[in-house]
């Protein structure tokens, strides 16, 4: 799988260049808000959901920004991940 990033939005490829999951987000100020993670049907399973987030979180890093997650699935594994709190905004919405 390739992870790739588009306009507010990052999304994962299979080796054929179809699209197996996105993860969408909006930027206010420092922070990324995400708003919604999706594995599309026949990719499931797979661990493509986390490493989506975990695109989130380095994309987070590389920038000195923060996520603040909206998607439910997003903010647990965030909140589960303990090597990721470092880009975990506290904040609310």
């Amino acid at each position: 799988m390739t992870l790739n990033q588009g306009t507010n939005r990052l999304y994962l490829t299979d080796e054929a260049g179809i699209e197996a999951g996105e993860i969408t987000y909006r930027e206010e100020g420092e922070l990324f808000i995400v708003e919604h993670t999706y594995v599309f049907d026949g990719y499931n399973g797979l661990g493509l959901g986390k490493k989506l987030v975990y695109g989130m979180v380095e994309l987070a890093r590389n920038t000195h920004r923060k996520v603040r997650p909206e998607c439910h699935y997003a903010r647990s594994v965030l909140e589960k991940t303990p090597e990721w709190q470092d880009v975990l905004s506290r904040e609310e919405a």
